[in-house]
């Protein structure tokens, strides 16, 4: 129980207060993505996905990575700075820290898509 807490309040943290059909869209196949092909091929094909920034602010899928690798490492213990490659290649250099980093990114990565969907439902609401 108390660990369903905890990926849930860092979902909601690692979360825009306004979720957009498009970033709903991407959040909801992460989960999938890691069951079916690891944290770090997701994350590889979330940042190969990532546009060049625009006036929009950051991509989508760069803040899905972003927040995914974050959580990930801090879990571990691996001081989160900069941009998510180096955050990447600090999971994978240790076997079992890379699975334990895993196993949480699967969690977080689903409470993800569970809050997103009711933070866009929820401003569906209000308009």
């Amino acid at each position: 129980m108390r660990l369903d807490r905890d990926l849930a309040v860092a979902a909601a943290r690692a979360l825009p207060e306004a979720v957009d059909k498009d970033y709903l869209t991407v959040i909801r196949t992460v989960p999938v993505m890691l069951h079916s092909s690891g944290l770090a091929a997701a994350a590889a094909y979330l940042l190969s996905r990532v546009r060049p920034a625009g006036d929009g602010g950051p991509d989508r899928y760069a803040r899905v990575a972003q927040a995914l690798l974050e959580d990930a490492a801090r879990f571990v213990g691996i001081p989160v700075t900069g941009p998510p490659l180096p955050l990447l290649d600090a999971l994978c250099a240790d076997e079992a820290g890379y699975r334990l980093a895993e196993r949480r990114a699967r969690g977080f990565a689903v409470w993800l898509a569970r809050l997103a969907a009711a933070r866009h439902h929820a401003a569906g609401a209000r308009t």
